[in-house]
């Protein structure tokens, strides 16, 4: 009987033995991960921070690129469009003058 109390007392031990053993195991692998994937995230992150940095300067030069051309375009219309307008009024002004210089000849006439 005093065997069986020993083998017993040494299985439970050991049982014991080995959960310790495995929990200090398992925290020892979770701040492993933890260091790894900080390893390996922190280059990643600064390898994304650069790409959205070019990105945005990419975007910023293309954006003032279009609106260059765009106010370069709306100047060249505005432009157009008041030769337009003005050559029409000054149409219209000669007209207006040749009616009122009928009218002046009728009434002289």
């Amino acid at each position: 009987m005093g065997y069986l109390l020993v083998l017993t007392s040494g299985v439970i031990l050991g049982a014991i033995i080995v959960l310790i053993i495995s929990w200090i195991r398992s925290h020892q692998t979770k701040e492993t991960a933890r260091q790894l994937v900080k390893t390996v995230a922190s280059p990643r992150i600064d390898d994304m921070e650069n790409i959205l940095g070019r990105v945005k300067d990419s975007f910023h030069a293309l954006f003032l690129d279009t609106l260059s051309k765009s106010i370069e375009e709306f100047l060249k219309l505005a432009t157009q469009r008041h030769g337009q307008q003005t050559e029409m009024c000054e149409k219209d002004l000669e007209e207006k003058k040749k009616l009122l210089d009928q009218t002046i000849d009728l009434i002289k006439g």
